[in-house]
Parts: structure tokens; C-alpha cells; sequence
């Protein structure tokens, strides 16, 4: 355990661009200037590269301008998920590859129903895939 990345007994902690302390999260005053002083899209092009690099808008593409610089700069670094069964319970590990190591983001696991416990071992790793998907839809 590295006590080094752990904050005990703090009255505020700053986590992910939040405040978070006995009474309350709030947002840091960094993260909501950026958005108070993000420039207004004035154009489709420019409504589109800000919803993620010129994505279609409403199913249909459109003459794509240039890419946004930010998307230029920065690459979304690969997901891995890993599943695994056992008689009675499943678990799913949704990870990013990051410089070559593996960074933990979401963890998944349950307890298998009765019936669900008699499938044979093949039938409950393809159980815990296909639940993973849905769970897991937002980050994949």
C-alpha cells in the first residue's frame, strides 16, 4: 500500500476538478472559468468541434472543417476489460493502457442467480461479457 496517494483526516480535497469537504462538492473555480469563458460556437463547424471533433450532428455528416487542435494533440489511450467467472460470482476490470501500464478505471462484480449457477463454465464467461457491455457502455 502507498500511503503516499492517500489524504487522511483533511477538511477539503481536491479530486477531478472538485471540492469535496464535510459540507459540501463543489466545483473548482478553474474548471467552471473554462467553461464561463469557452468561446460561443457561431457556426455548425464550430458547434461540432466542440462536441468531440467533428462529430456528425443529428446522423449527418457534414463538409468537415479543419480538426480542432485539441484533438490533433491528444489521443484517447486504448481500453482493456478483462472478465472472469467463477462458480458463484463475476467480475469485470475496465482499464486504460497508459504508457504501457494498466490504470484501473471502473470495477464490476456480482453474484450469479441459482439457475445461473448450474451454466456450464463457457456459458458463464459469455454471462459476465455480455453484462459487461451494457455496464460498461458509457466509458466503451
Amino acid at each position: 500500500m502507498r500511503f503516499d496517494k492517500y489524504t487522511f483526516g483533511a477538511e477539503r480535497v481536491d479530486y477531478l476538478g472538485h471540492q469535496i469537504s464535510t459540507a459540501a462538492v463543489k466545483t473548482t473555480s478553474t474548471k467552471v472559468d473554462t467553461v464561463k469563458t469557452f468561446p460561443t460556437a457561431t457556426t455548425i463547424w464550430h458547434l461540432q468541434e466542440f462536441l468531440g471533433c467533428n462529430a456528425p450532428l443529428a446522423g449527418q455528416r457534414l463538409p468537415s472543417p479543419k480538426q480542432s487542435p485539441w484533438c490533433t494533440k491528444t489521443t484517447v489511450p486504448p481500453l482493456k476489460l478483462t472478465t472472469d467467472a467463477s462458480n458463484v460470482i463475476f467480475g469485470e476490470v475496465l482499464e486504460q493502457i497508459v504508457n504501457g501500464s494498466l490504470q484501473r478505471l471502473a470495477l464490476f462484480s456480482k453474484k450469479l442467480k441459482l439457475a445461473e449457477t448450474r451454466y456450464s463454465m463457457f456459458d458463464r464467461e459469455l454471462l459476465t461479457v455480455y453484462l459487461a457491455i451494457p455496464h460498461f457502455k458509457y466509458k466503451l
